[in-house]
């Protein structure tokens, strides 16, 4: 299954996951430093779900790079994500780094309580020098 990267982001197609969740044919691109500096954003969404597409504006417009998993049509995809997820089934749901956020209203609420900065940057690597 072939991996779009759109403005900043990746998506994985449908299907073809392994059991990590990887497309089967994923090969990272090179990262410019300042994406190496971005936290591991990981957001799963179907193509027709609204609010897929608010939580994916959120995060654009904060200029987050996350990677985004379209369970559309792929039941393992879903199970996966469920079982990531604490056993939530709906989408979008959003991990930053380690943490699960939920989903649209959790990412959004977050905002509002000027809590999703403090998270995006407390996931970022640090640098060494």
């Amino acid at each position: 299954m072939p991996l779009r990267a759109v403005a900043g982001r990746q998506r994985l197609a449908h299907g073809g996951l392994d059991a990590l969740g990887y497309c089967e044919t994923f090969r990272p691109r090179p990262r410019s430093e300042s994406e190496a500096q971005m936290p591991k954003v990981v957001i799963y969404t179907t193509s027709s779900c609204p609010y897929c597409i608010a939580a994916k504006r959120l995060l654009t417009q904060k200029s987050v790079s996350f990677a985004e998993i379209s369970v559309d049509g792929d039941p393992a995809g879903r199970a996966m994500m469920s079982d990531r997820a604490g056993g939530r089934r709906t989408v979008p749901q959003i991990f930053i780094g380690e943490s699960h956020v939920g989903g649209c209203d959790d990412l959004y609420a977050l905002e509002e309580a000027g809590r999703l900065d403090a998270l995006l940057a407390s996931t970022q690597p640090t640098s060494s020098g």
